[in-house]
């Protein structure tokens, strides 16, 4: 178990789904959400069928390029991206 609180009802109702992904950790999905929130894009996630799909109530295209930023900025281009809108 893990001591995350749930989705954001707001963002997993209306936001944009960024990127369904896999292979990290969930303090990893709630650390890259929560650093995607504090630079304008409200984010989210939750695990649907064994993935963790993240939404935001930002521009979703924005968001999305925020998030790859993040992933080459760590040494991971693109490796735990499976799918985005877009």
């Amino acid at each position: 178990m893990n001591d995350f609180p749930p989705c954001d009802p707001e963002i997993l109702k209306n936001g944009k789904c960024i990127a369904i992904m896999a292979d990290m950790e969930p303090e990893d999905y709630e650390e890259m959400c929560i650093s995607l929130s504090g630079k304008g894009y409200p984010t989210d996630w939750n695990f649907m069928g064994g993935r963790a799909v993240i939404r935001t109530l930002g521009n979703p295209e924005e968001a999305q390029s925020e998030l790859q930023k993040m992933f080459e900025e760590a040494g991971n281009p693109t490796t735990y991206i499976i799918w985005h809108e877009g």
